[in-house]
Parts: C-alpha cells; structure tokens; sequence
C-alpha cells in the first residue's frame, strides 16, 4: 500500500481500494468452487480408523453437548433431519420436512456456538491463550499499521517502508508454515511459544535502543537497516506464533468445536490492534518525531513482554492429542482381535 498511496489523494486510496475488493473477490470465488469436504480425514489417527468409525466418533465428538465441564458430546442429528436434508426432489410433504430440518439444524448450530462460548469462559488455559493472542499480534499489527509514522521521523522512505512490509509479511508466511512442519515433532508447544514471543520482543527493542544511543546523528541507511530488523523479525518470529496459538487453543478446548476457538485466537488481536492503533496513532498525531516514535515502540514493547508473562502461565493440556491416541490404539486392538 505505501507504494500504492505515494500522496494523500482521493485517486489513489481509491485504486489501493479496487486492488484488494479484487483479492477479496479472488477469494470468494475459490472459496465458492471449493469442494465441501476434503477427501481426507483431518488427522493420521482418524485416517487409520475405520470410515464409519471415523465418521461417528472423531467428528461429531468434537461438538460441546452442555456447559459441563465433562467431555460429553452432543448426540447426532435426528432421522427426521437427516431424510428432511437429503430429500429435495421429493414431494411437498418432503420438502416440509427439509424445512423443519433446516430449522433443526439451525438451532442445534447455535446451542452449540452458545454451549461452547460458555465453556470457553471458565478455561483458563484458553483464556491466557487468548490474552497471549491478543497483546503479542495486536501489537505486532499495530506496528506494521503505524510503521509509516513511525519510521519516516528517522528519514526512511515511504516506498522503502512499503517493501520493508511487503518483506516481513512474506517471511513470515514462511515462518508460519515452517513452524507448522516442526509442531509434529514437538510434544509440548508451551516452550517454543514462549521462544517465538521473545524474539519478537527482542526484535521490537532493538530499534529504540540503537537510536537512543546514536541520537539524532543516526544515518539514513542506519535507519533503514534498524526498520527492516524491527518489522521483519517481528514478522518472522510473530507471524510464526499463529500455529501454535491456533493447535494449543483446539487441544485445550478440544472436543469443543475449532471451528469457534480458532476464530477467537484471531479476533482477539485484531479487536485490540483496533484499540492500539486508536490511541497510539494519538501520541503519533500528524507530525510525528523521534520521541513520539520510540513511546510508541516501548508502549508495544510492554504488551510484548505482558504476553510472556501470560505465556508462562500457560499449563496446556493435550485433550484432543490423547483422544487421537486412544482412538489409534483401539483401532490397532480392534484389527488385532480380528486377526487372530
């Protein structure tokens, strides 16, 4: 974007504005030819499974029955529902019962989206995750939103900042994937969550700290070098946190349904970036200089470090990995019962 909205005019904002209602338009049309489920099942433990035994147990268990702080599961849809869907062609007596069934279902789906938001209040674990979420991301978007303001007080280009984003956002889309790959050899997430977090702290510091020292004397290729550090390894080491985040928010919640907890992971750093930008944005104001700047790193640099404290607080519990296990070593005794 900063390459895009070179000045402030009404042109311009307008053509960033086309580009990314193209994107979004991109990605509801892939969205849209998407097949409805994929031909796998979601993990190696279930693929290993029975079909049928797969598809009453591992999917469905996933789904909150109550409040209750038990691992009960809701029960599957009615008879009526399930002809009621698979009906269409029928007769209007048939088409009656879709209807009634659509119903159903849509009720069933927001007991469920209810049941589970009540539970997840009373997980402390995964009210932490969301904590840690929230102030490490948060912050990290805010920086990147802000980064214009922040870095041209020190002589740094606008088109440079542009490719300097452009860069963390790539690295850190590999990061992410990355780190994805090395969540399958490792057994506890807590150590390398708080690992990343760091880092990024690091990374948020080491700007304020050199320009402090150099003064006003620092140089434009200086600071270029110093915002590049700041943003990608912020990137680097923060977009590479989202995988962890969404895998301990499933397993402490698991079997509550990933589709809601994982939205919340996100959500929560970007109802907070919101708030950050809003008020940091403040102290920036139109005329940003070098001590409004550094106030602003700082200020992130403190919701980075209350982020590991929260991480430290952390005490996951790998719910749906020893579901996963259990079901496996079944599976195994059932086939071994079966040949002998």
């Amino acid at each position: 974007p900063s390459n895009i909205v070179t000045e402030a005019t009404s042109e311009k904002f307008g053509m960033l504005y086309y580009i990314q209602l193209g994107f979004a338009a991109l990605g509801l049309v892939v969205t849209l030819l998407a097949k409805k489920s994929p031909s796998l099942p979601p993990t190696a433990a279930a693929f290993k499974l029975d079909e049928n035994v797969t598809r009453r147990s591992f999917h469905h268990d996933r789904l909150p029955a109550s409040t209750s702080s038990h691992n009960r599961h809701q029960s599957p849809p009615s008879q009526g529902a399930l002809s009621a869907t698979s009906s269409r062609k029928s007769t209007k007596s048939h088409s009656s019962q879709h209807q009634g069934g659509t119903k159903k279902y849509v009720r069933r789906a927001l007991s469920v989206v209810s049941a589970t938001l009540k539970t997840i209040v009373t997980n402390k674990n995964f009210l932490l995750i969301l904590v840690v979420s929230g102030l490490c991301q948060g912050s990290i978007w805010t920086i990147g939103t802000l980064m214009v303001q922040v870095a041209q007080p020190f002589g740094v280009a606008q088109t440079t900042i542009g490719w300097i984003g452009f860069s963390g956002q790539l690295v850190g889309g590999f990061a992410s994937v990355l780190t994805g790959g090395v969540l399958g050899f490792v057994k506890d997430y807590k150590p390398f969550l708080i690992l990343l977090i760091s880092l990024s702290a690091l990374s948020c510091m080491i700007f304020p700290i050199v320009a402090i020292i150099i003064g006003d004397s620092i140089s434009v290729a200086v600071s270029n070098a110093l915002v590049a550090l700041l943003y990608v390894g912020m990137c680097l080491f923060g977009v590479a946190q989202c995988p962890i985040l969404f895998e301990l928010g499933i397993e402490v919640t698991f079997p509550l349904s990933e589709e809601i907890t994982s939205p919340l992971v996100m959500w929560t750093p970007s109802f907070l970036s919101l708030i950050f930008v809003t008020f940091q944005g403040a102290i920036l104001t139109e005329n940003p200089t070098h001590e409004k700047a550094l106030i602003v790193l700082f200020i992130n640099f403190g919701f980075i470090l209350l982020s590991v404290l929260a991480s430290l607080l952390l005490k996951p519990q790998y719910n749906r990995r020893v579901y996963e296990q259990n079901q496996l070593q079944a599976a195994n005794e059932a086939k071994t019962g079966i040949n002998a």
